[in-house]
């Protein structure tokens, strides 16, 4: 039996779009390293997308590709969920993807 004990840090970083692995659905997206593993799951905080079996999932999870891909953007979280991913706000400027999503119907206050 392996035991993890997973650091808890806060960690507030500029992404570039290249960072970008995957996008897995409107609420949660892959990095490639940023630092500490190989890869970094990332649940967005505030807001909790269409599922992909639901009819405005694909649209969720198109909007927050091309969210994105658009330009940098910052990432701010110091939780992770039961399933590792890091709870973070993604914002770009006063922007943030949270808000873009549920003003576009994509997602629903969380």
């Amino acid at each position: 039996m392996t035991l993890i004990n997973w650091i808890v840090l806060c960690i507030t970083m500029l992404v570039q779009p290249p960072q970008v692995k995957r996008v897995v659905d409107g609420d949660t997206f892959i990095l490639y390293n940023v630092g500490v593993t190989d890869e970094e799951r990332i649940r967005l905080l505030g807001v909790d997308a269409a599922e992909l079996r639901d009819s405005l999932g694909p649209a969720a999870r198109t909007f927050t590709e091309q969210w994105l891909v658009r330009g940098p953007f910052i990432i701010s979280g110091c939780k992770r969920d039961s399933f590792g991913r890091i709870l973070a706000e993604v914002t770009r400027g006063t922007d943030t993807l949270a808000s873009e999503l549920i003003r576009l119907k994509l997602g629903v206050p969380r």
